[in-house]
């Protein structure tokens, strides 16, 4: 359960559920590929109501079925069919052993470039239509890239993915200005973007102040008790590495590149700030692991966890 709906396994299917995960951020775009077994998604109209920041979800299913409700609309779709759905709306869906292509984008930042009509929300396009054929191409694109995209091109995906998104819905492109008032404050948006750019070597104050036009003393004041940035980048740098080593996904890398895959590329400071963060050198942690000796946090890892993530755009 969490504050963007509730993930839930029928007793029956509990000892067989299973799932796989596949994700990439890019910006302000989040795509990514999901297999699982059954399960269903409920968000209630009071969950959809204090949503924090809305975002617009592009599905396409590449086999099984989803089935249920988004908002007022009874919604069925088939392998080859694109769903379209947005966090701040209710929605209870069966999701059939599934496996689908995900698109997910802000909606303050969808709003920039076209204007929602509300008759999108829940909208199925049938399989072999144009939108679901160039959408799920598009994703298959976007999760082919190069690893890791390099910053500069991280824009480029951005723009064409809210091109498209925009011709292949056939909706009218913003030319006016936004209004601001139901935007999420900023201090939200300083959190999403240090997230999404963790592994980017380069992020850091500088990068943050000149991103949102802020100077250091109004983005320390910002974020309140989170006032030191560069600690909590390093914290949250630090985790990341020690989520992919509990993992075992990563035992064919070497230490130092998990490192760099989390933005830090100096392999002794980033052995030196593991040991000081978690009592243990990641070399340490590894060999535990393929030791087979139980480790706590590695509860944390579940699918269900991940498909969190997927609702909640995080």
């Amino acid at each position: 359960m969490s504050a963007s709906g509730r993930v839930e396994v029928a007793e029956a299917d509990a000892d067989g559920f299973e799932g796989r995960f596949l994700a990439r951020t890019l910006g302000e775009v989040r795509v990514m590929q999901v297999a699982s077994t059954r399960f269903r998604f409920e968000r209630s109209p009071k969950m959809a109501a204090n949503m924090v920041r809305d975002h617009l979800l592009v599905n396409v299913v590449e086999a099984g079925r989803i089935e249920g409700r988004i908002a007022e609309r009874a919604i069925k779709a088939e392998a080859g069919a694109l769903v379209l759905s947005r966090m701040a709306t209710p929605m209870d869906v069966v999701l059939d052993g599934v496996s689908w292509l995900a698109l997910i984008i802000p909606k303050d930042i969808l709003d920039r470039h076209m204007i929602w009509r509300r008759s999108l929300d829940g909208r199925v396009f049938a399989p072999g239509s144009a939108p679901a054929l160039l959408l799920a191409a598009h994703m298959r694109a976007l999760l082919a890239l190069s690893d890791p995209v390099p910053p500069a091109e991280t824009e480029l995906v951005a723009r064409s993915s809210l091109a498209l998104l925009s011709t292949s819905l056939g909706a009218a492109p913003r030319t006016g200005p936004t209004s601001s008032v139901d935007g999420p404050d900023v201090a939200q948006l300083v959190r999403r973007f240090i997230f999404e750019h963790l592994r980017d070597p380069e992020l850091d104050v500088a990068m943050i102040c000149a991103r949102f036009s802020l100077s250091r003393s109004s983005l320390y004041r910002l974020m309140g008790e989170r006032s030191d940035i560069a600690g909590l980048i390093r914290d949250l740098r630090l985790r990341g590495a020690k989520r992919d080593i509990l993992s075992g996904h990563f035992a064919d890398r070497t230490i130092e590149e998990i490192g760099r895959r989390w933005g830090l590329p100096d392999e002794r400071s980033f052995r030196r700030a593991f040991v000081r963060a978690f009592g243990q050198s990641p070399s340490h942690l590894r060999r535990s692991v393929r030791a087979g000796v139980p480790l706590a946090l590695q509860s944390s890892l579940g699918v269900e966890d991940e498909l969190e993530r997927w609702f909640t755009g995080l």
